[in-house]
């Protein structure tokens, strides 16, 4: 009998391969050290700033050019602020325009506008009661004391004159003035007399017209020969 025909071969899929479940992206934290910080927390570098307050910037401690340079470098520094009050109303004075170009002040008025009686309630009186001047030297220096450096150059210029000319009545202004624009210690007439009404409101200088006019205004310090000369080795 002839043989059975062969079977055809089944064919069969081959198996499928089955990927790994995708495992969701995790992203841990730097860990916390010198050189992460932690995710919540900003970084210094970028986000934090520095906030100086000084009261009293033209106060006396804080006038020489080295103090000033000084706090000029600090306020001139990045993410570096430098909020200051002033007591005089000439501390703009105490500063060139580079030194004020390194402040980059924003001026805001905040005057009191408390009388000076408040102010130096504690400094001794540089000027006795009943209408007869009797400066006294402790009283004078403390008072110069609360001036900028320029203002007692100018007082000094006064002083030195007065010492020179011991019989004349007072400095004529405007030979005043010629002196202290020599010398660069004011520009302007108008500075000038900002100076002198300093110094009046303070009773270190009066200023008057003689009757006959010929000589103009004058400006005298009224204070003693001796006075004038231990205030000169003082400042």
């Amino acid at each position: 009998a002839p043989a059975p025909p062969a079977a055809a071969p089944r064919r069969t899929n081959p198996p499928r391969a089955h990927a790994p479940p995708v495992q969701p992206l995790r992203l841990s934290a730097p860990k916390a050290g010198p050189s992460a910080p932690p995710p919540d927390q900003p970084r210094l570098a970028t986000c934090r700033r520095l906030y100086v307050v000084l009261h009293n910037i033209d106060g006396q401690n804080l006038r020489s050019p080295e103090v000033q340079a000084v706090l000029g470098e600090l306020a001139a520094m990045p993410r570096v602020h430098l909020i200051a009050s002033v007591d005089h109303i000439n501390a703009p004075l105490l500063w060139t325009k580079r030194e004020a170009a390194r402040f980059n002040f924003v001026w805001e008025e905040a005057t009191t506008y408390n009388p000076y009686a408040h102010e130096t309630a504690h400094m001794p009186q540089s000027m006795a009661s009943g209408g007869q001047e009797r400066h006294h030297l402790r009283g004078a220096a403390n008072v110069l004391q609360t001036l900028t450096p320029n203002s007692r150059h100018i007082f000094r210029l006064l002083a030195q004159h007065q010492l020179a000319s011991p019989n004349a009545p007072g400095m004529p202004f405007y030979a005043f003035y010629t002196q202290v624009r020599e010398q660069f210690l004011a520009t302007t007439e108008a500075t000038l007399r900002s100076h002198l009404t300093e110094f009046v409101d303070h009773k270190l200088t009066k200023t008057w017209r003689p009757k006959d006019g010929e000589v103009g205004e004058l400006v005298r310090i009224p204070l003693a020969d001796d006075v004038l000369r231990q205030l000169l080795t003082q400042f």
